[in-house]
């Protein structure tokens, strides 16, 4: 074999088998300054927020141009969009806001408190953790935020909020809180808890592979948050 061509099988066989690095990654041209929460619409459009100002690409981050700011001295630690393209805030103290006109102006508070947590299934279900009253509980909207259920949580402790939701097929949606992990075969309108196994009470975070597969994320082990 030429020498040419076995060192190009040979840089070839290193590329396939190399992992991907940081070095993939490229950073954006996001205009200066901390940004708190990042969320995705149906026709590929993005936006995020420093809290009170909300910014939109509509190319994949190239590029971003400041839309429009949230209600006064409301700062957005949480974004989602619905597959209508309504876009979602949340507040940590102030509640949800919704924006149909991709985020230049905002409805009023769709809630009477805080958000803890927040996210839109394909259905365009709306689902929150409420920071206060909210806790042991999941409240949930079919109809934009216009109305909420609020629904019990089994077996979870009062005092905790719910922090995260996920969604799976067939209607399947996933809830994080302080107090452990639940799951709802209906689009939310059940729930059960099923925490056996973690190595912590506290779910910050969850995500949903493609193959269905489930991972959450316990920010404390065991010995601090319990068993």
């Amino acid at each position: 074999m030429p020498v040419t061509r076995s060192l190009r099988a040979i840089a070839l066989a290193l590329a396939i088998a190399s992992p991907t690095h940081a070095a993939d990654w490229v950073q954006t041209s996001l205009p200066a300054g901390w940004k708190y929460a990042l969320a995705s619409g149906p026709s590929g459009e993005l936006y995020a927020t420093s809290g009170g100002a909300i910014h939109r690409s509509l190319d994949e981050g190239l590029s971003w141009t400041a839309v429009g700011h949230l209600p006064a001295n409301s700062f957005a630690h949480v974004l989602a969009v619905s597959p209508s393209g309504a876009v979602y805030a949340g507040d940590f103290a102030l509640g949800v806001f919704r924006s149909v006109d991709g985020g230049a102006t905002w409805s009023g508070n769709l809630v009477d408190e805080g958000c803890n947590g927040l996210a839109v299934s394909a259905d365009d279900v709306v689902f929150a953790g409420l920071t206060y009253t909210g806790h042991g509980k999941v409240h949930r909207s079919a109809d934009a935020g216009a109305h909420w259920q609020a629904i019990e949580l089994p077996g979870a402790t009062p005092s905790f909020a719910t922090e995260c939701f996920a969604f799976g097929s067939g209607g399947a949606v996933y809830a994080g809180t302080i107090d452990g992990f639940f799951r709802s075969s209906d689009d939310g309108l059940t729930w059960q808890g099923s925490s056996t196994g973690l190595a912590g009470r506290h779910v910050r975070t969850l995500a949903v592979a493609a193959n269905g597969h489930l991972f959450v994320h316990n920010p404390f082990p065991a010995q601090i948050d319990g068993p």
